[in-house]
């Protein structure tokens, strides 16, 4: 990641990588969740104390079987149940798809299932090696494979589950004996199958699910493809969007039915934007809460703060810190009731206008 920052507490979107993936796992209602830390661990370990994760440190880092082999001691207690590994920088995957696996697992009564999907260029992937049969003889990493190798268009996801007790009975055979020296996960699959135990796999139906970020260029995918997702999922309610290429929406942030977003509009935090209320275009809302039917114009900052119903504010304007717009404001330009005192006054002068005109033509 070319960064000081842990990998897993860079934000795809607006959550950290790890806050995605425990996210996709809560509709699951697993228990317990241990998260394996190693590099930055006590900055991981501080910012997600308190949301019922068990921690496991990994000093050395020695790989993603060296992970598995420090939490034995955690898995161990729940050797009746089936074991979840899922890697922390995975913010796509949805809960669907890893409850589908599960499923898949506990189905077959096999000793490990794994994710796979296919992609036109699997790059640094690990490809699923199978037999003649379809069965799955290894993983093969790809700095590990051979030209002919490489060209196998199924991956590893790297998401799994096992049985405890078939994955601790192969987990000390794990060597190092590979182009990284580490101790890959992925051995365990191949010594599985080699010891004649069921290994079964799940194709992924979206393979965009499966991204892993490794570099800022995937961090940036990552975004763009959670960012689509929420805005088709604010269209398919409703919402109005003028602009999606250039218009952010945070995954917090509530929209309500014909609410309209104008091009270069951001709206961050736990924004809430009310039923045909009007944003931008150029406007930025920070956890706000904008009534029905206002309207919020060019070049607006808008954060922490309250705009009632129908009210109308801009251009250029900043509310900030517990601001507070009602029916007698006049932010930027003028509110619905001065409008609407405008409009009488603007009545009473055209009618006055009118007789004098009337009176000197009788004249």
């Amino acid at each position: 990641m070319k960064s000081g920052v842990a990998k897993v507490l860079h934000r795809a979107l607006d959550r950290q990588l790890l806050q995605h993936v425990l996210l996709s796992l809560k509709p699951l209602a697993l228990d317990p969740v241990t998260v394996v830390t190693g590099h930055d661990a006590e900055n991981v370990e501080a910012a997600y104390a308190g949301r019922g994760c068990r921690f496991v440190r990994q000093e050395p880092q020695l790989g993603t079987g060296h992970a598995v082999q420090v939490a034995r001691q955690e898995v161990g207690e729940f050797a009746d149940r089936p074991l979840l590994v899922i890697s922390g920088d995975t913010p796509l995957l949805r809960h669907e798809t890893i409850a589908a696996l599960i499923e898949a697992h506990v189905s077959s009564d096999c000793a490990a299932t794994l994710l796979t999907c296919r992609i036109a260029e699997p790059g640094a992937y690990g490809r699923i090696k199978r037999n003649a049969s379809g069965g799955i003889l290894k993983i093969i990493e790809a700095r590990d494979a051979s030209e002919e190798e490489k060209e196998i268009a199924e991956v590893n996801v790297g998401v799994y589950v096992f049985s405890v007790r078939e994955l601790f009975s192969v987990l000390d055979l794990l060597g190092r004996a590979n182009a990284q020296g580490e101790i890959y996960l992925t051995d365990v699959i191949g010594l599985l199958a080699t010891a004649g135990r069921n290994v079964q796999s799940m194709a992924a139906s979206d393979a965009s699910e499966t991204l892993g970020v490794n570099t800022l260029q995937d961090l940036a995918e990552a975004t763009n493809r959670l960012l689509a997702r929420k805005l088709d999922a604010l269209m398919l309610e409703g919402v109005i969007v003028e602009d999606p290429d250039t218009t952010w929406v945070g995954s917090e942030a509530i929209l309500e039915t014909d609410a309209i977003l104008r091009p270069f509009t951001i709206i961050e935090g736990r924004t809430l934007v009310r039923a045909r209320a009007r944003i931008g275009p150029f406007a930025r809302l920070a956890d706000a809460e904008i009534g029905e039917d206002a309207e919020i114009l060019d070049h607006c900052l808008i954060r922490e703060s309250f705009v009632q119903t129908g009210e109308c504010v801009g251009p250029f304007v900043h509310l900030q810190h517990g601001r507070y717009v009602g029916m007698t404001a006049n932010v930027g330009k003028p509110g619905r009731a001065e409008r609407r005192r405008e409009r009488e006054a603007s009545g009473v002068e055209n009618n006055a206008q009118r007789s004098d005109h009337k009176e000197r033509e009788r004249r």
